[in-house]
């Protein structure tokens, strides 16, 4: 007899994208559970102020959404990809240390302990094509990401010529 370790299984994948002159940017978020994918992609509800933490933020989503959509308790395994390093040691410090100066990482945080699930991250190689199904998924995520970010640029811009 075989016992399953653990109930579920959600893989996520997430990255953001960041204009440095308007401050605008975007994130996209990637989930795959019992063989439902789920996508989605929208600009930050806070102020992002560098690429680092774009993609830490869209990182933390990315948690975040999977933790409370699929309401993740101590049976399940989260695993959630990035394709930047400094998001991985970020969230992993939180989640070690338990204190952080952003509010989205501490949720993280808090998520985690509340719900009891186990949570590997995981780097994937940014920028690669569609060579394989990681970075398939990683290169819609930064396409996406990229569009929600224009967009925002867009609306920043229209703003200021207003504004001016």
């Amino acid at each position: 007899m075989t016992t399953k370790k653990y109930g579920r299984i959600v893989t996520v994948f997430t990255d953001a994208s960041f204009c440095h002159r308007t401050l605008a940017a975007g994130y996209a978020i990637w989930m795959k559970t019992d063989g439902a994918t789920f996508r989605h992609a929208a600009p930050f509800k806070v102020a992002i102020n560098t690429p680092t933490q774009a993609e830490t933020a869209a990182l933390a989503n990315g948690i975040i959404w999977a933790a409370t959509k699929f309401n993740l308790t101590s049976k399940d395994y989260l695993v959630a990809a990035s394709d930047c390093k400094d998001a991985i040691k970020r969230i992993d410090a939180v989640c070690k240390f338990k204190k952080s100066t952003k509010e989205y990482v501490e949720r993280v945080y808090k998520e985690k302990l509340q719900r009891g699930f186990k949570l590997s991250l995981r780097h994937v190689p940014a920028h690669r094509g569609y060579g394989t199904k990681r970075t398939a998924v990683n290169e819609w995520c930064d396409v996406s990401a990229k569009k929600v970010m224009r967009n925002e640029r867009l609306t920043k811009n229209s703003n200021q010529e207003t504004t001016n």
